[in-house]
């Protein structure tokens, strides 16, 4: 999810536009502390507007909402998690396959193949494998990702490879901060 907060609803950029409820909770406090009318916007990684909260009942039920949705998620998850570490022979077939191909591999859905026939570009398969990300972050991710993909074809192996480092590092200090 994306938070955006304005300090008034009519304001067309944002006091705080990152992915942190608990910034976002912070900032609108202190815009609402300083008598402005600020305002919440939840959008989804396709920006598209959620939920939008203004006063502090609207904030505690979409907190609400986020923690159970996290405790839902963590029992399906222990439910239907696959033991990764016993017996492979002895398991099932849908087992196996989980654990040969984990669902976390799979970022591009079946309907991006169809909706380029032709093949998927560099850029068709960004626009998948960095749908939930921002900033700089998607950038420097990104760039890995082009990289690894031409490793070789346009410019020497090693040249690439340097590159990849780079960025990587990058993100690693970006993600650090």
């Amino acid at each position: 999810m994306q938070y955006r907060v304005y300090r008034t609803p009519a304001m067309q950029k944002p006091d705080y536009d990152g992915e942190e409820w608990q910034r976002a909770i912070d900032c609108w406090s202190y815009w609402q502390s300083n008598q402005h009318n600020s305002i919440i916007k939840v959008f989804d990684f396709n920006d598209v507007l959620v939920y939008s909260a203004n006063n502090k009942e609207y904030i505690e039920d979409w907190s609400r909402y986020l923690l159970m949705n996290r405790v839902e998620k963590r029992i399906i998850k222990e439910m239907k998690e696959v033991d990764f570490h016993g017996d492979f022979d002895k398991m099932s077939d849908d087992d196996q396959n989980a654990i040969i191909n984990p669902k976390h591999y799979k970022m591009i859905p079946k309907s991006a193949y169809e909706k380029f026939p032709e093949g998927l570009e560099y850029i068709d398969l960004m626009e998948y494998i960095l749908k939930q990300h921002r900033g700089v972050k998607a950038h420097l991710l990104g760039h890995v990702f082009k990289y690894a993909m031409r490793l070789g074809k346009k410019d020497a192996a090693l040249q690439d490879a340097k590159k990849i480092e780079w960025y990587a590092s990058r993100l690693v200090k970006f993600l650090s901060q």
